[in-house]
């Protein structure tokens, strides 16, 4: 909790950050996979969530979790890419027959395509942050309650390993947000982007959206990220109250805001408040993939999995990504359609496919890979342009 007295300095804010940046020397991946829940006979409409996680909770096996706009969430624990893969496909087709029983539906596009934003899990965190968003514009409301996303998490390396392994997230994130990008409408027209979930997020507060420093030291780069973002709210007894000015955690340190000054608690909490593309965890949290129907959601963990942890696949990837390092923007707005972002996502998802056997992937999974980059990749195209193409898009149109 805040205290009137000042209790750590900088030094000890940066010691602790490093120190927990990055812990997990498991090997293991794991992933968290969000649905739009739709009724298909009124596209306009939230189903209630009440009787969405009544039918979704008695129907899974991995946790369900829903976001503030009813997004459904299956998060399947640590382990093997097969595994993982195959948790949250039974799941995902437990959940879509209960759903269907109800005459709804699961949706994966990375932004809702016609609703208007509108929150249906309440509690004091999102009401702070609903505010403190308000204060800057509506991206921050259409983030909490109309995207959806796969966020991939994989080891944040062994000893000597993070740096690198920090830097490689960061290099091919941009081409993969590309190859799977899938969100082109919003308010029930095309918004210009083939990502418009990663374009949201751009223009949002800047200071905990955009992406940390890339290369060199993983662990002072995420804590000069932390403490220069600014401060999201400050917790009051139970509750949180929104920051009303512009302030940075490292001034709160310094400074103090509102006559209070910040705990290890207090920082602790703070990282929770950051949503960068990558994102330190003591693993590394990969948030920069569109939601995908099915199987292409597959595909988008199993190449992200296999470039990040083969290292051979990873070696190919990174000469091909190397020079669109840090255009996350051009990926958001032409996904893979220019010729440059097209050859590297097709030597990508080739390292990606000669690196799953070596993960041990299943069939079902290396086929998915295989027919994604057939039917999008190899042609120019990400999950958004077929979307696009179709005259009158099922997503768009009541049945």
């Amino acid at each position: 909790m805040p205290a009137t007295d000042r209790t750590i300095t900088m030094q000890d804010a940066i010691e602790h950050v490093r120190a927990h940046a990055f812990t997990t020397r498991g090997g293991a991946a794991g992933a968290e996979v969000e649905w739009l829940v739709v009724n298909p006979a009124d596209r306009l409409i939230r189903p209630p969530l009440d009787t969405v996680a009544t039918l979704a909770s008695a129907a899974t096996r991995t946790r369900v979790t829903f976001e503030p706009g009813g997004q459904l969430e299956l998060s399947s624990e640590p382990g093997r890419l097969a595994e993982i893969c195959d948790a949250i496909a039974a799941d995902e087709a437990a959940v879509t027959a209960a759903l269907r029983g109800a005459g709804l539906d699961l949706l994966g596009m990375g932004l809702d395509p016609v609703r208007r934003d509108r929150r249906l899990v309440f509690g004091p965190r999102y009401d702070a942050m609903e505010r403190y968003f308000d204060a800057g514009g509506p991206e921050g409301r259409r983030m909490m309650c109309g995207t959806a996303s796969i966020q991939v998490n994989v080891d944040a390396g062994g000893p000597g390993g993070v740096d690198a392994r920090w830097t490689r997230a960061h290099t091919i994130g941009p081409v993969l947000a590309a190859a799977f990008a899938n969100s082109p409408f919003a308010l029930g027209r095309p918004s210009g982007w083939r990502s418009t979930r990663l374009a949201n997020w751009w223009q949002m507060d800047a200071s905990r959206t955009h992406p940390a420093e890339a290369g060199g030291d993983a662990d002072a780069a995420w804590a000069r990220y932390a403490l220069r973002a600014k401060v999201m709210m400050l917790r009051d007894g139970a509750g949180f109250v929104p920051a009303e000015s512009a302030v940075s955690f490292g001034s709160w340190i310094e400074r103090g805001y509102a006559g209070l000054y910040p705990s290890l608690d207090d920082l602790d909490y703070h990282l929770t408040t950051l949503f960068p593309p990558v994102r330190a965890r003591g693993w590394l949290e990969l948030r920069f993939l569109d939601a995908q129907q099915a199987p292409w959601w597959r595909a988008a963990i199993a190449a992200t999995v296999a470039l990040m942890d083969d290292d051979a696949a990873a070696d190919r990837a990174m000469r091909a990504c190397g020079p669109l390092a840090g255009h996350w923007m051009q990926a958001a707005r032409d996904g893979v359609s220019g010729p440059v972002f097209r050859a590297a996502a097709i030597e990508c998802f080739a390292a990606a496919f000669d690196a799953l056997p070596r993960l041990d992937a299943d069939d079902e999974t290396i086929d998915a890979v295989e027919r994604f980059a057939a039917t999008f990749t190899a042609c120019g195209r990400c999950p958004a342009d077929a979307l696009l193409a179709q005259p009158a898009p099922p997503v768009l149109v009541s049945r």
